[in-house]
This record gives structure tokens, sequence and C-alpha cells, in this order.
């Protein structure tokens, strides 16, 4: 059986259009719409249905793409399971991370990794957010992925990577640098971060997963601040926040290096879970369980009070 068959119409499912499904298959529009018409027609039914341009499963394609994906998982899983069988060490995996954190801990890891299992080739995916992530997992487009999230969806598993506070960041040269915990040895309520209301601020861009938290944070505060830059990652806030453009928040591992920042430690307390998630019906391969284990061994090791 040419299982491809099952990949083309769950993109298709996916995009909502053949065009959109072609494009990211890498074959020809006309050649999809072909392949889709013949097979429709070998099973006698229609597996769409058009709706505003866009192209929706009917009740025969919902019943076609559930048994198609539980058909991939068994294919991965068996692959899989064949090789730890064989005692091999060749193999591939997908892994999706975000922006900045993910993308920290696998090139911290990987190299480890790579010692061990050379001829395993990683695939990685680089999503702006973590709900994508998930969604990505639960259709089987990806492996594994390390997310952070607050709602777990039910067909994925997750295993605690780390646990990171957010701290507000300022110069060390800062008039309120004597607040700081390492200088105080306290907490900064929350509420009393009015003081820095006419400070320019260096943020996350929109549409990170932090950039909500920090903004629930500020109206809790009562602050309106002065956005002057928004920036992809932390660690280039932390920089920008070096630089003495301004104050802003960040994660305690990202400030760790940043020789004249001092960091804010609030109350109450903020932080966030960093996961490693998988879907609950997949095999994870021996070396998939080893690259798992190495980013729970990294992060005790570095960032000890985040595994608490």
């Amino acid at each position: 059986m040419d299982l491809s068959q099952f990949e083309y119409v769950i993109a298709i499912a996916e995009e909502g259009s053949v065009s959109k499904a072609a494009e990211r298959l890498f074959i020809s529009q006309s050649a999809l719409s072909q392949y889709l018409l013949k097979l429709e027609k070998s099973l006698g039914v229609k597996l769409f249905k058009r709706i505003n341009r866009k192209l929706i499963l009917n009740y025969a394609g919902e019943c076609y793409i559930k048994a198609a994906k539980d058909i991939l998982i068994i294919r991965k899983n068996l692959l899989k399971s064949l090789d730890d069988v064989s005692d091999s060490k060749k193999g591939r995996f997908s892994m999706g991370v975000t922006p900045g954190r993910g993308i920290d801990l696998f090139s911290s890891t990987y190299p480890k990794f790579y010692e061990k299992y050379p001829d395993v080739e990683i695939n990685v995916l680089e999503i702006r957010s973590s709900k994508s992530l998930e969604q990505m997992l639960l259709q089987g487009r990806i492996d594994i992925a390390t997310v952070s999230t607050k709602t777990f969806e039910n067909d994925l598993k997750y295993e605690f990577i780390s646990r990171d506070e957010i701290v507000f960041i300022i110069r060390k040269d800062h008039k309120y640098a004597h607040l700081s915990y390492a200088a105080s040895g306290k907490r900064l309520s929350i509420k009393d971060l009015m003081i820095f209301n006419d400070e320019k601020f260096v943020s996350v861009s929109k549409n990170s997963t932090l950039r909500s938290r920090i903004d629930s944070l500020l109206q809790e505060a009562c602050l309106t601040p002065k956005i002057i830059f928004e920036m992809p990652t932390l660690p280039m806030v932390g920089r920008l926040v070096e630089a003495g453009l301004g104050v802003g928040f960040s994660f305690h591992p990202y400030t760790k290096d940043l020789k004249d920042v001092v960091e804010i430690y609030l109350e109450p307390q903020f932080t966030r879970c960093l996961w490693a998630a998988y879907h609950k019906d997949s095999y994870l391969s021996v070396s998939e369980l080893y690259y798992i284990n190495l980013l729970k061994e990294y992060n005790a090791i570095n960032n000890p009070e985040s595994t608490q």
C-alpha cells in the first residue's frame, strides 16, 4: 500500500486547499487534484465539501482521516521499534522548538547526543508558539516538542523539563539597582513596579508566548509602559537592557551571563514550565528517550533552581 496517499489527504484537510497542500508536499497542484479525484472515485464517496472556497472534510472524510492518521502512527511506531530490536543506532526524528529557550536547549544538548548517536538525524523545526507545536504533534507532523503551556492536550504526554521564573531586569547602575534580589535579598511587590512607569521598556514581540504573560503582569501593576523596542527573543531583550536602552522582563536562565544587568524578583512569583511533549500513542525510540533525558539532565546541572 502506498502510504503517501494518506499524507496527501491529510495535507489537504489541514490546509483546506489543494494548492496550499501541494505547496507543502512539493508536488504540482494539478497532480494533487487528479490524485484526489481518482481516490474519491475508487472509494465511491466524496471526502470533502467546499464552503466559502475552502475544502472541509465531510463525514466520510473524517472517517478516512482518522484511519489514515492511525495507520501512519502504527507505521512510524513499527519502524522505530524494529530499529530498537535490531539495536540500530541509526534513525531519524523531528523536534519542534520555540525561539529562544527551545533553541538554546537544543544547541546545548545536541553535541552530547551526537557523541552517542552520530547516525541519528534530528530534523529541527523552529515554531514561534507552543500551541502551534502542540497542534503539529497532534497532526503527527513532528515527534517531540519543547513547549510552555498551562493547559494540556488529552492526546499528548508531557515530561517536566524546567520551571523558569519571570524576573524584571535593569542595568546594575540603575538608580533602583538596590532593589535587586542580589542586593536586598527581598522580592518586590508587583504593585511597586509603578516606580518604573516613566521608564522606556524593551519587550519580546507580541506574537510570543511570553508576551501575553508580561502584558497581564503590567496590567496587574497598573503600568502603561512606553515600549520602544520589540525583539523576537529574550536574549536580544537582555542585551538591549544591558546596553542601557531600557528595562524589561526576562527569565532567569537568560540573564545569568549578562554582567551589567541585575534581576528584581517579583512578589507574587511568576513562573513558566517547560515540557517535553509527544503524542500519547507514539512509540519513542531509545534515541528519543535518551534525548529527553538529556534535556532534563542539562537543566538539572545548569539551572538546578528551575527543577524545583
